[in-house]
């Protein structure tokens, strides 16, 4: 731990010692209750076999995971992990354990765990370390206190060589820690503030070679926060959010540089130089509630290059307002939600274009009846990230939906032994790619439209459904369709101790392929609390084009699992 962390440790804690300086009485505790334990166990093996191509995984894997939940005098301690024959083959395994046990008014967190501060702050990011989060106990006056905070890894090391190999971007190794220092009032809880202060820092020394790629530079951020909210009437609530950022791009550099006036009073946290930036964010939320209806105005202005060690990417270089509000009809059966405002980018005109639009959605849904209901949905704004996790590094893929229209009809029919359900859905998606690493986008035209049919036969529990699908994409490089039905049958058995499924799936993909999917799942309960579960599939692809490949894939699973 660097002195710097070590001292405003000491300072918090000196602050904070008097105010948890309670004993807990653990003589009224039931002796029966003493102990608990639950949780979890599985096993699955899976086998892997192509015919016509190269294998493209393993062709026998493992996977073992559970969860454990020791209640040990009141205290949870939960656990959790995962191992796979991928810890001894990757560079970066993706098996991860964590644990986040808590008594009363304290909560401890150890090994992988994912925290969130703020948005604007430390949001959501992987750590490997520990941290701990303090409901204090009333102490008097008229505030409730809450206390944060963590420490640990945020991103591994990785070597030019090893990320050459792995096809991975190489990295220094990251550490971070934070602090948050809530208060509340008691007679008013909608008045409270949070006092956020984070730091993210690249170890230089962290890799022995030096890093060849000059776009990857040990960085080192501070990030200092306030975010709450206040009641200023009693149907009308303020929330904010606000942050200010110190982030140097290259710690490397030794020439000095300027530093901003708030960042003066963090004695020194963190080393300025030359590639210093200060960027700031702020999000205004102002809400008017009414039995019938809500109405509220948005505001968030984010600065170009703002960026926080604590996050994963998120859109910057952006000011948008927006009205908003949302109300329902015919007795609660329906309800409407919308907004509507403007949005600009090149904030401080250091872009060669500019672009300012109109941002809006509106979400509509409406039960008809008991058997037919509707929605429709519009949407374009460019912030809802979907993330998937990358499992050769700590690094994320963000997929980002600028645009989106969907609408979709349901009706369902039939007795209490026989129902029916018919659907339809159509949607259309504009989006965007980008990764933690590159902020360049690649554009995407999503289309797809599904007809489906469901009918249930209660007594003998069997569940048939029937499909039509159609996707397309189109990107700057290339179009891709797809289109065909799928059909899946199941039942139970044995008063439902087995479960079986049986699923045929035909894809026309482009003009010349073919795809065929046949798969068989099922489980079987052996007991109360263990269960067998098995799942084989073949898939076979045919292509008419000379240059395409034919061929096929079988796999299977079969697992067992346990619960206590």
């Amino acid at each position: 731990m660097q002195p710097n962390i070590l001292n405003t440790a000491i300072v918090l804690l000196g602050i904070l010692c008097p105010l948890v300086n309670t004993a807990q009485n653990f003589s009224d505790m039931n002796k029966e209750n003493v102990f608990k334990f639950s949780g979890s166990f599985n096993l699955d093996l899976g086998y892997y076999e192509a015919f016509g191509i190269d294998p493209r995984r393993d062709r026998f894997s493992y996977l073992l995971g559970g969860n454990v939940n020791p209640q040990v005098a009141g205290i949870d301690i939960p656990l959790s992990a995962t191992y796979s024959q991928q810890e001894a083959t990757f560079l970066q395994p993706f098996n991860q354990v964590g644990f986040s046990p808590s008594y009363k008014w304290v909560t401890a967190h150890g090994g992988f765990r994912s925290l969130t501060y703020s948005s604007l702050t430390l949001n959501g990011h992987t750590f490997l370390g520990g941290g701990v989060d303090l409901q204090i106990p009333d102490i008097g006056g008229p505030l409730k206190y809450t206390f944060s905070a963590m420490y640990g890894r945020f991103r591994r090391p990785i070597e030019p060589f090893e990320a050459e190999f792995n096809n991975v971007t190489p990295a220094y190794k990251r550490m971070g820690y934070a602090f948050k220092v809530g208060l509340q009032m008691k007679k008013k809880s909608k008045n409270k503030v949070d006092l956020i202060l984070f730091r993210g820092y690249d170890l230089e020394n962290s890799i022995e070679a030096p890093l060849a790629d000059q776009n990857v530079k040990p960085e080192d951020n501070l990030v200092l926060g306030i975010n709450g909210q206040i009641g200023l009437l009693k149907s009308v609530t303020l929330k904010g959010e606000f942050a200010t950022s110190a982030l140097s791009r290259d710690a490397r550099v030794s020439e000095e540089g300027q530093t901003a006036h708030i960042f003066r009073l963090t004695n020194g946290l963190i080393q300025t130089n030359a590639t210093t930036q200060y960027k700031d964010a702020v999000k205004l939320d102002l809400t008017y509630s009414h039995k019938r209806f809500t109405i509220g105005v948005k505001y968030n202005r984010i600065d170009p290059d703002y960026r926080t060690l604590g996050a994963y990417f998120f859109q910057n270089d952006l000011e948008d307002i927006t009205l908003n509000g949302a109300t329902s009809f015919f007795d609660g059966k329906g309800s409407l939600g919308v907004s509507f405002g403007l949005q600009r980018n090149n904030l401080e005109g250091q872009q060669n274009t500019a672009q300012n639009r109109v941002i809006s959605s509106l979400n509509w849904a409406h039960s008809i009846s008991d058997q037919i209901n509707y929605n429709l949905s519009y949407s374009n704004f460019s912030s809802a990230l979907v993330v998937v996790q990358d499992v050769l590094s700590d690094s994320l893929n963000l997929y980002q939906l600028s645009t989106n229209y969907s609408a979709g009809v349901n009706y369902s029919f039939g007795a209490d032994k026989l129902m029916h359900s018919v659907g339809l859905q159509l949607g259309h998606q504009i989006g965007n790619a980008r990764d933690e690493y590159s902020i360049s986008e690649t554009n995407t035209k999503f289309y797809n439209a599904g007809l489906n049919y469901q009918l249930a036969l209660v007594e003998s529990g069997v569940n048939i459904q029937a499909a039509l699908n159609f996707t397309a994409n189109q990107t700057e490089t290339m179009n891709t369709t797809n289109l065909g039905p799928s059909f899946s049958v199941g039942k139970k058995f044995f008063d439902g101790a087995l479960s079986a499924r049986y699923m045929f799936s035909y894809v026309k993909a482009g003009e010349t392929a073919n795809v065929y999917n046949n798969r068989i799942s099922g489980s079987y309960k052996l007991a109360k609390k263990h269960k067998l579960k098995f799942s084989f599939g073949l898939m076979s692809r045919t292509d008419s084009n000379p240059d395409g490949k034919a061929f096929s894939e079988l796999r299977g699973t079969t697992g067992y699992q346990m619960s206590f």
